[in-house]
C-alpha cells in the first residue's frame, strides 16, 4: 500500500476544511467547506464558506465545477452531513462561518440529473440545528445521523430518517459522552462510531459505540489488539469490505510548559496526526500501517472510489515557527491536495488508459468511439 499525491490535469478547487467528499458513479464529488482569508483590521480571522460543488473524474483526472442555483444552495456548508443516495445528494445541518452562531437544521436534496436543489420537511422527532454529525445509510435504507454540536451542546443521540417518507425517529442517547466530528460506518445491523470529541477527542479508539438498527439499542465494540489509535476528531473514516481505514485527524496530547519559577507542568495540547490505521470488522483488531499521509492533516474528507482505492481532499495543517522572542507560534493553514491511498494494484487496463488519454484528451465521446475505444470506457470518462 502507498499514498500518492495526484496532480490533476485541470484547475483545482480552492483550499478548504470541513468539506465533504463522496463518490457518485465514476466521479468524486466535493461539497462545501470553509476557508480562512486574511485577518480583519482588528486582527481577527475572516472566514469564508465555500458554496460550490466540484466533480473529479477518476479516469480523466480532471476537476470540473458544477454550477447549481446559489439562491437555493445550502447556506451552511461547514461540517455538514452529506451522503449520496441514488441520483441525489442529501445534505443536512452544518455551520456558517461564525461557528455555533449560524447553525442549520434543514435538509436539502440535490437532483444530480437536473442539478436543482429542493428543501425537504422532515416529520417526526425534531433534530436540533447543529453541525459535525456523522452520516451512514443503514441496512434498512434509512439515513442514520449521529452526534453533532450547537457549538455549546454536544449530542450523543442517533436519528433514523426514513428516506421514502422523510420521517425521523430519534433514539435514546448512547452510553458515551456527546461528540462531534465523529465518523460512522454501517456494518451488518450496526452503525459503528469512530472517534469524535466534545470538543477534545475521545480517549482512544479501543471502545467503539455501536447502535443496532434491528433492536434500536446501544452497545460497544472493544478492540482485541494490544495497540489502538489515539482518540481523534476531524479524521477520515472509510469502509472497504471488512476493513475500516482511519486517516489523520486532530488528537489530544500533553506538552511540557516551563513556568517562571522553573517548575514544569503538563498541559493538554491539540495536535494533528498523519497516521493510517485499519480496523478489522471480523476480528476487532486495529493495525497501524507503515504508510502515512504526507503531512499532519485534519478536517479533510475521504471517499472510496470504484477502483478500490481511497481518495482524500483538502483539510487543515498546523504551521509553526519561532518568533523573535523565542516563542513558538502556530497557525492553521487550509490545503487543496488530492491524495490517493492506493489499496489495490492498478489494473493494466487503467494504466493503458492513462497513456492513451494523455495523448488524446482533446477528443470527445463520439471521437473516442470512432477510434474503437470500448463503450464502457467512454461511459467511465463522463462525469457522474
Amino acid at each position: 500500500m502507498r499514498v500518492l499525491k495526484l496532480e490533476p490535469s485541470s484547475v483545482v478547487p480552492s483550499a478548504r476544511s470541513g468539506h465533504r467528499l463522496v463518490t457518485v458513479g465514476n466521479s468524486l464529488v466535493l461539497f462545501g467547506g470553509y476557508t480562512q482569508r486574511d485577518l480583519s483590521p482588528d486582527q481577527q480571522p475572516v472566514g469564508e464558506l465555500k458554496r460550490d460543488l466540484w466533480t473529479f473524474n477518476l479516469l480523466t483526472r480532471e476537476w470540473r465545477e458544477v454550477k447549481t442555483d446559489l439562491d437555493t444552495y445550502p447556506a451552511a456548508t461547514a461540517s455538514c452531513a452529506v451522503i449520496p443516495y441514488g441520483r441525489q445528494l442529501i445534505v443536512f445541518g452544518g455551520s456558517g462561518s461564525r461557528f455555533g452562531l449560524s447553525n442549520c437544521g434543514q435538509f436539502k436534496v440535490l437532483d444530480l440529473g437536473s442539478l436543482k436543489w429542493r428543501d425537504v420537511e422532515v416529520e417526526g422527532d425534531p433534530i436540533d440545528a447543529s453541525y459535525g454529525h456523522s452520516a451512514s445509510i443503514g441496512p434498512d435504507g434509512c439515513l442514520y445521523l449521529y452526534g453533532g454540536t450547537t457549538g455549546a451542546v454536544y449530542f450523543n443521540s442517533i436519528h433514523k430518517v426514513n428516506l421514502d417518507t422523510w420521517h425521523n425517529t430519534s433514539y435514546l442517547r448512547s452510553p458515551s459522552p456527546g461528540r462531534y466530528r465523529a465518523e460512522s460506518v454501517s456494518h451488518g445491523d450496526d452503525i459503528i462510531i469512530f472517534g469524535g470529541g466534545s470538543p477534545r477527542p475521545t480517549d482512544d479508539l479501543g471502545v467503539l459505540p455501536t447502535f443496532c438498527t434491528r433492536t434500536n439499542t446501544w452497545s460497544v465494540i472493544r478492540s482485541r489488539g494490544s495497540r489502538v489509535p489515539e482518540g481523534r476528531i476531524a479524521h477520515s473514516c472509510t469502509k472497504v469490505g471488512q476493513r475500516v481505514f482511519i486517516a489523520g485527524g486532530e488528537v489530544k496530547r500533553e506538552t511540557t510548559i516551563l513556568m517562571e519559577n522553573n517548575q514544569t507542568v503538563q498541559l493538554p495540547y491539540q495536535n494533528a496526526t498523519r497516521d493510517l490505521w485499519v480496523f478489522d470488522l471480523s476480528t476487532h483488531v486495529w493495525s497501524e500501517l507503515a504508510a502515512t499521509l504526507p503531512t499532519d492533516t485534519f478536517f479533510h474528507s475521504a471517499s472510496l472510489a470504484p477502483d478500490g482505492n481511497i481518495y482524500t481532499f483538502g483539510g487543515s495543517e498546523y504551521c509553526s515557527w519561532t518568533d523573535q522572542n523565542g516563542y513558538t507560534r502556530r497557525i492553521t493553514k487550509r490545503v487543496n491536495k488530492l491524495m490517493k491511498i492506493e489499496l489495490e494494484i492498478p489494473p493494466l487496463l487503467d494504466k493503458a488508459w492513462d497513456v492513451f488519454y494523455e495523448e488524446h484528451s482533446h477528443l470527445d465521446a463520439e471521437e473516442f468511439l470512432s477510434l474503437g475505444v470500448p463503450e464502457f470506457l467512454v461511459r467511465r470518462s463522463i462525469q457522474f
